[in-house]
Formats: structure tokens, C-alpha cells, sequence
């Protein structure tokens, strides 16, 4: 009887023992780190830094998180053993959990070392430690998880795909509203989001595939991206773009399915790959895909995401002819797809395939490589000049750093290895790296097949010279997500013989719910409730501007004053009139006669195409300096001149104020100078 208490009681002791050991390590550690705030730039600001500061000053504190610690190493025990789990393996699970926080506290003082023997090695500092206390907490709790929940308690497929279709409504729901709200509070621009809404209009109404942004051309000047013709029937319905944005939340969320699909294809239970897909609608860079960093709320791109997923469910399932017809969808959505596709075609060339079907894999992996790369050079040399008039593709100048040309940018890849070699291994890189791979636990390195397959659209994104292709705050990683979650499904599977699949996945579900706090869109981001990520504003007397920058939600969802007051001053024009407006209110002129940029006019606009001219005086992003040649409309704007107090010149034509206040200024053509009729 001895020899079985004794192991017994030894548990009891270092299952209490562990919580209380981790407290000391986690309030260590959280002490480091506000003495030290230069190594988590971007995740607290300094307000944040201050308040945690005082905070930890009071020992009294210290108690409160040691109980925090403890309370939930029982509870976790408690639910545990009363749904099933012994009592010895709830002891076991315990103490590995709080062996996590041992992780961040390493990397912290091996960081303290490394910055008293004066190297420099803060940059790559400022990288890690972020990264060592994301992965310990997820670990801790993916180990708490794991003791509370016990296996046979969830493992029924059919719970785990209800799950997940849940977890699909409430994404798609809490998006679709949050990017309704922002564009009721004004807060969405018409450049790259709302011209997308004039496309549509435009090819119902009979005027072509454009926008008012594109000079007069059709839009596949500026990409071979045509996608969002298949939403028209439902547009058609409900023109808007809040319909778009509806519809963008859907496509982005039912990815979630394929995931499930892939998981479930290769082998994973249905609780993992259920994990796994609630974990992809955690995932923050995907959350910026819905609402960006630069207030952009729609984009075709994002409809390549699920196809492609599809695509990959498709291939795993070895129905290849489905995956290369939902391959060639995906073309439509951009044509950097094609850089997916044909590594897509190199994979399928390179794995051994069994059976028949096996066998066919070559061939069609090979003639899925070629005519890929046809397409990609056709779009590039030929469909893409020849709708801008010979002109290259719009976003040549982002690798100007390579060459002018787009063939001189090829060769020098080719030719420089070097120079390539340089310009993807900088810090900017890693860091791009980082952050897409942290919140996958960096598990899709363990199927480099797979991973090998994103290859390609990190090569172009990191040779760029625009900052923000290697950032994940806007749109251009979105070719990767697809490929990174079928790579982290397959290193899940491929890790299977350390027994850890289902841990595996959980821990991957914590740490990107942990990176959407830290970094993410969602009502679960710190960012989304801190007053201090407010939108920047700008004292311009007598007006206060705002920059389209920042994520507090009262700031950005809350429809105020601004956008009352546009219903005034949209009430004063008519359906018929051609209206030039500032880029945050143009998109509510789509159903106009025409709707043009203020105060840039297009090529193939001139001052007698317009009858209205609508200023948004509180928008600090439109051009009122000294290379605008509206004087004394921008005079009048910041006079505060009123209705009925004569006509003015813009350009040489006359315009009359129709409605002004703190907010709007609202000028029409005056028809009736110099013999003109109204």
C-alpha cells in the first residue's frame, strides 16, 4: 500500500507546487518586461507600459496573480476528473502546462545577457521575446485545455463540424457587422474598396467593366482580377457595398471548411481538424483581409483564398480535375494566383502518388506548371499593356529596386542570386516571416512539401520595395494563407508519431487566438478597446483632420457627428448630377450619374464634367496644399462662408455654395453665369 500512496502524494505535492512556481516565474518575467518595454514595440503602448509599471509596484498584486495561477490549475483538475480523466494524468498535464512559463523567462534573461555584453542584437531581441511569451502562454493554456477537457469527451465528428460551422456564423456575422458599421461611420475609402462596388454598378448600368479611377479604361488594366462579376445576381439584389462586405466575411469564413476537410482527409480526428479550423478564423492576418490597417474593407483578392482551400481539399481527396477548375477560378481573383498554381503543379510533379490516379499526377502537375506561368507571362506582357495602352503593370515600381522593366526585374533574379539572396533575408523579412508563421506555432516547416509551395509568393513579396508587401496589415499575403494552413494541417499529421496531434492542435488554437489579442482586428484584440490606438487627428485651424489610421472601436464603428452631418449635406444632391468628391464619402456617389476624385481629376475628366463638388473638410488625407488649384474653394472651406453669398471660380467655371457646415462643404455648378443654362 505504501509503494502506491507514495507516488501519489509526490503528484499532489508538484501539481501544487507547479502553479505556485509558475506565478513566480510569470510575474519575473512580466517584471523584465515592463522594465524593458523596447522589446514589445507595437503589442503595449507607453500609457499601457506606465499603468503595468505601477501596477506590479504593489506586492499586494503579486498575491492576486499567484491565486489567478492556482485557481486555475484546480479548476482545471476539478472538470478534468469529473468528466472522466484520472487522476494522475490530470496531475501530469498540470505540471507541463506551467513548465511553459520556464520558455519566456529563459529567452527574457538570455535577452538581458545578450544586451549587457553590448551586441547588437536588439532588433533580433525585439523579435524573440515577443514570440517566447506568446508560445508560453499558449502553452499553458493548450495545457489546461488539454487536463479539463478530456478526449473521449469531444471526440464525435459530428460535434466537431457543428463546431466549426458555429464558429463560421459567428465570424461571418461579427465582421460582415463590423465593416457595415465602419462604412456607416465613413470611415471606408472609394480608392481600393469602393471603386470595386463601382465596377458592379457600372456593368449593370451598361458603362463597362470600371471605375472612375481606372482613366477611362476597363479595370483589367490595373490587374486581370474579375472575380467579383460573380457576386451580380446577388448585387443586383442589394447594391451596395455593405453586400460586398457581407459576402467577403462569407467566402473568407467558409475557408474554415476546407481545413476541416484537409484534417480530416489526411488522417486527424475530428476534434484536431475542428481545432484547426476555428483556429484559421482566429488567425489575425486573415482578420486584416476583412477590415486593413488602411480602413479598406473590400477586395477581390480575398475570394482566392477559399478557392484555393477548396482547391487543396480537392487534391487531397485526389479528385485533381475539381482542384485544377477551382485553381483556374482562383486566377480570376488576381493574377499572382498563378504563382500558386504552378507550384501548386511542381508539388504534384514531385510526390508519390499511388494507384492510377497516382500516376496521372505527373503529367497534370507538369501541365499545370506550364500553363500557369503562360498565363502569368500573359497577363504581365500582353493582357495587362494592352489595356493600358502598352504602358507596364501599375505595381512594376514596387520592385524598382530590381530593374524598370518587368522583364528587367526577371533577369535580375535570374542572373543576381546574390542580390536576391540580400534583399529576402533582411530584418523586415524575418519579421514578416514571424508573424505569419508564430501564430501556426511554425509548424508548417515540418511539412516542407507543403510549405515549399508558399515559396514562391514569399520570394516576390520580400523582394518588393513597398514596405507594406511584407506586412500583414493589408492584402498581398493573401495568397499565402491558404498555403500556410494546408502546411500546418499537414505538419499536425506529420507529427503524429510523437502522439501529440490533438495537443498540437489546441496549442496551435491558443496561439492564435493569443496573436489576435496581440495583434488581430477582432473585439479580441487589446487594440479594438484601447483608447490609445484612437485614429490620429491633426489641429489645421480652424479644423480638426483625422488620419484613416488607428482601431478603437468607438473611434471606427460608432457612426458621430461627421456622418450625421453628411445625411444633411447628401440630401442637397440630386441622383442625376456628376459628383467629384474626397475619397471617404465618394463611395456613397456610386448610384450618381458619375461619381470622380476630388481633387485629382482623371486624364479623361475636366472641371465641365462635373456639377457638384462635395469636400469632406475633417478628411486629412486629400491633397489641400499647395498642389491643389482650388484657392478659393479651399478658402471658402476653411472661412466658413454660408449658402447664398455669391458664386466662385474653380478652375475658371462658376459654383455656388449649396450647404456648408463644420464638417462638409457641398459647391454646384451655377448654370445661370455668363448665359449658361440651369
Amino acid at each position: 500500500m505504501g509503494k502506491v500512496r507514495r507516488p501519489g502524494r509526490l503528484g499532489e505535492v508538484l501539481a501544487i507546487l507547479s502553479p505556485l512556481v509558475a506565478s513566480a516565474v510569470a510575474i519575473g518575467s512580466a517584471r523584465m518586461l515592463v522594465d524593458y518595454p523596447q522589446f514589445i514595440p507595437g503589442i503595449l503602448t507607453k500609457h499601457q507600459v506606465l499603468f503595468l509599471s505601477r501596477w506590479f509596484a504593489n506586492e499586494w498584486n503579486w498575491l492576486w496573480i499567484t491565486l489567478a495561477f492556482c485557481g486555475a490549475s484546480v479548476a482545471a483538475r476539478m472538470i478534468g476528473t469529473a468528466l472522466g480523466r484520472p487522476r494522475a494524468s490530470a496531475r501530469i498535464g498540470i505540471g507541463w502546462a506551467n513548465a511553459w512559463w520556464l520558455l519566456p523567462v529563459a529567452v527574457q534573461c538570455l535577452s538581458l545577457l545578450a544586451l549587457a555584453s553590448e551586441t547588437n542584437l536588439v532588433p533580433v531581441i525585439v523579435l524573440v521575446v515577443p514570440a517566447a511569451w506568446i508560445l508560453g502562454v499558449a502553452g499553458w493554456l493548450a495545457g489546461h485545455w488539454q487536463v479539463a477537457v478530456p478526449e473521449a469527451l469531444t471526440d464525435r465528428p459530428k460535434l466537431s463540424f457543428g463546431i466549426v460551422a458555429i464558429a463560421v456564423l459567428v465570424y461571418v456575422g461579427l465582421f460582415s457587422t463590423l465593416s457595415i458599421l465602419q462604412y456607416r461611420a465613413l470611415h471606408v475609402p472609394h480608392g481600393d474598396t469602393g471603386m470595386y462596388e463601382e465596377h458592379l454598378w457600372n456593368t449593370l448600368q451598361g458603362k463597362g467593366f470600371r471605375s472612375q479611377l481606372d482613366d477611362g479604361r476597363l479595370f483589367l488594366g490595373e490587374h486581370i482580377q474579375f472575380v467579383h462579376l460573380v457576386l451580380l445576381p446577388v448585387y443586383w439584389l442589394a447594391p451596395s457595398l455593405e453586400t460586398l462586405n457581407v459576402l467577403q466575411s462569407l467566402a473568407l469564413g467558409i475557408g474554415a471548411i476546407p481545413v476541416y476537410w484537409v484534417g480530416r482527409r489526411l488522417g486527424l480526428s475530428g476534434r484536431a481538424a475542428g481545432t484547426l479550423a476555428v483556429a484559421y478564423l482566429l488567425y489575425f492576418p486573415l482578420q486584416y483581409l476583412n477590415l486593413e490597417a488602411s480602413w479598406k474593407t473590400f477586395r477581390p483578392t480575398t475570394f482566392g483564398i477559399p478557392l484555393v482551400l477548396f482547391a487543396l481539399a480537392a487534391l487531397e481527396s485526389h479528385r485533381l480535375w475539381l482542384m485544377i477548375a477551382l485553381l483556374g477560378l482562383a486566377l480570376t481573383a488576381k493574377e499572382e494566383y498563378a504563382l500558386v498554381a504552378a507550384a501548386l503543379g511542381v508539388y504534384l510533379s514531385c510526390r508519390r502518388g499511388r494507384g492510377p490516379r497516382g500516376r496521372l499526377e505527373i503529367p497534370i502537375g507538369i501541365g499545370l506548371f506550364l500553363a500557369s506561368l503562360l498565363f502569368l507571362w500573359l497577363t504581365l506582357s500582353v493582357l495587362i499593356p494592352y489595356f493600358r495602352a502598352g504602358a507596364a503593370p501599375h505595381y512594376t515600381p514596387y520592385f524598382k529596386g530590381l530593374g524598370e522593366s518587368t522583364s528587367e526585374q526577371i533577369r535580375t533574379v535570374l542572373t543576381q542570386p546574390l542580390l536576391v539572396l540580400r534583399r529576402v533575408t533582411s530584418l523586415d523579412d524575418w519579421q514578416f516571416l514571424l508573424w505569419m508563421l508564430l501564430p501556426l506555432g511554425f509548424v508548417p516547416l515540418t511539412s516542407p512539401g507543403r510549405f515549399l509551395v508558399a515559396a514562391p509568393i514569399f520570394g516576390y513579396l520580400m523582394l518588393g520595395d513597398l514596405e507594406s508587401l511584407t506586412q500583414p496589415w493589408f492584402h498581398f499575403h493573401a495568397p499565402l494563407v491558404p498555403l500556410l494552413w494546408w502546411a500546418t494541417v499537414g505538419g499536425v499529421v506529420n507529427l503524429r508519431c510523437c502522439r501529440v496531434p490533438e495537443h498540437l492542435a489546441r496549442w496551435i488554437c491558443c496561439l492564435a487566438l493569443l496573436t489576435g489579442v496581440a495583434y488581430g482586428r477582432s473585439p479580441l484584440s487589446v487594440a479594438f478597446w484601447d483608447p490609445a490606438r484612437a485614429m490620429p487627428r491633426r489641429f489645421d485651424p480652424p479644423l480638426v483632420l483625422f488620419e484613416p489610421r488607428g482601431a478603437y472601436w468607438k473611434d471606427l464603428y460608432v457612426p458621430g457627428e461627421r456622418s450625421r452631418a453628411f445625411e444633411h449635406a447628401f440630401a442637397h444632391i440630386e441622383p442625376d448630377e456628376r459628383v467629384a468628391a474626397t475619397d471617404y464619402v465618394r463611395s456613397r456617389f456610386t448610384h450618381h450619374r458619375a461619381a470622380h476624385d476630388y481633387p485629382t481629376l482623371r486624364g479623361h475628366v475636366t472641371i465641365d464634367d462635373i456639377d457638384v463638388i462635395v469636400l469632406d473638410k475633417t478628411e486629412g488625407w486629400w491633397g489641400r496644399g499647395d498642389e491643389n488649384p482650388d484657392r478659393e474653394l479651399l478658402q471658402v472651406m476653411r472661412d466658413q462662408s454660408v449658402p447664398g453669398e455669391g458664386t466662385i471660380g474653380v478652375r475658371g467655371r462658376p459654383f455656388r455654395i449649396v450647404h456648408h457646415d463644420p464638417f462638409f462643404l457641398v459647391v454646384r455648378r451655377d448654370r445661370t453665369v455668363n448665359g449658361e443654362r440651369h
